[in-house]
């Protein structure tokens, strides 16, 4: 049977991982995306007037990130929602 062997170096334990915080405000970043995106806020129209009464759905050019999560949006879906923050 082997004898016990102290080991090499006294390593303290490893850092904990930091964790990102949630954004308290939200977050818009112009997007670029490589495949056809459609904006979220269109399609939710789509899903709730029908297809024959909902306008054309607009390629998605943001990310709102927020607590909730991230959605991506068009331009004129970007400003509305940007309005509704500022008030």
């Amino acid at each position: 049977m082997p004898e016990y062997q102290p080991p090499l170096f006294d390593s303290p334990a490893p850092p904990p991982k930091r964790r990102r915080a949630q954004p308290t405000t939200a977050r818009y970043a112009k997007i670029k995306p490589k495949h056809r995106t459609l904006c979220d806020d269109c399609c939710r129209a789509i899903h709730e007037l029908g297809q024959a009464l909902a306008p054309y759905p607009r390629h998605a050019v943001w990310r709102r990130t927020d607590a909730a999560g991230a959605v991506l949006l068009c331009q004129a879906h970007k400003d509305e929602r940007h309005d509704e923050d500022a008030r």
